[in-house]
């Protein structure tokens, strides 16, 4: 099975605006500003990238309750029902797992990619080629996929992935995910070279997480079987929020990805930043002459 009849997408965007203020704001957060260029948000960058790959109506978005209204402004293209609203904030867990369901009622066969709404990739062709390779990957595989990121320098701000024996086709199997490091530790990290920056993207068979959750969190199992998917493939309001009112909030790398024995790491080799701050959107900025929006440069000014 590796058809392309069988591949989704999930967009997390989930983040309530903390990150770049007084730019961004709790009603209208990053991945819906214009941060890199002044003609499409960050989540707009995000949707054309996956959507090389995977049709409209297969690509979802998990998001807060109060954006769903953006997301169908700014997203047109995706079918109302694949926008999920989280009347919680609950991590990261619940909402990958939630939509895993859905999706896995929709098609036993499903291949799902996760991807945050708010990255800059910089090669949109070597990040679809590096999809590409692991969504085929994962059509022929229960394993789990993250993405590593080769460090660029000896960053305290990310989560490693430390990785272990290859697999043949540049992938490699997970020794360890390793919490974020003081700067001498990720100075040693580098020099190892056997580790890399986490992603927070993944791949993996819906049914292979679902499996996953089953075994490492069967509370939140347990929870997912109670939730209602009707027919067109949708979910009732009532079933997410009796489902968000009593998950466990976790997020799905400490709830799976360092417990599971069948993960994978592909190297990202794309030029990538999860643009996190002022100074790290100014240095993007600088190393790839990015021409970032009038308003943007306004406020980096302020914030320097």
């Amino acid at each position: 099975m590796d058809g392309a009849d069988h591949r989704y997408a999930i967009i997390l965007a989930g983040g309530e605006g903390t990150r770049f203020v007084p730019y961004s704001t709790p009603d209208r957060p990053k991945q819906f500003l214009h941060i890199t260029d002044d003609k499409r948000t960050m989540i707009q960058h995000t949707f054309d990238r996956i959507n090389r790959l995977i049709p409209a109506d297969k690509i979802f978005v998990s998001t807060n309750d109060r954006y769903t209204n953006i997301v169908q402004e700014q997203l047109p293209k995706i079918p109302k029902q694949n926008i999920i609203g989280e009347p919680k904030k609950k991590n990261t867990a619940p909402a990958i797992a939630l939509l895993c369901r859905l999706i896995d009622k929709i098609d036993a066969n499903a291949v799902t990619l996760f991807v945050p709404a708010d990255h800059y990739i910089d090669d949109e062709d070597g990040a679809v080629k590096i999809f590409e390779k692991a969504l085929h990957f994962a059509s022929r595989s229960d394993k789990l996929i993250t993405f590593g990121i080769p460090p660029t320098y000896p960053s305290p701000d990310y989560g490693y992935i430390r990785r272990g024996g290859p697999l043949g086709s540049g992938e490699y199997t997970v020794e360890a995910f390793v919490e974020k490091p003081d700067v001498e530790t990720a100075q040693n990290y580098i020099a190892d070279g056997d580790y890399y920056w986490n992603s927070g993207m993944f791949i993996w068979r819906a049914t292979s997480l679902l499996s996953a959750i089953d075994a490492h969190m069967h509370g939140m199992f347990n929870l997912l079987k109670n939730v209602g998917v009707d027919d067109d493939g949708s979910i009732s309001r009532e079933s997410i929020e009796k489902y968000f009112d009593d998950v466990e909030s976790i997020s799905i790398d400490y709830g799976v990805m360092e417990k599971a024995n069948n993960v994978v790491v592909f190297p990202f080799d794309a030029p990538w930043s999860d643009v996190g701050t002022w100074k790290g959107l100014a240095d993007l900025a600088a190393r790839f002459r990015i021409k970032l929006p009038g308003i943007v440069l306004e406020h980096l000014k302020n914030n320097s």
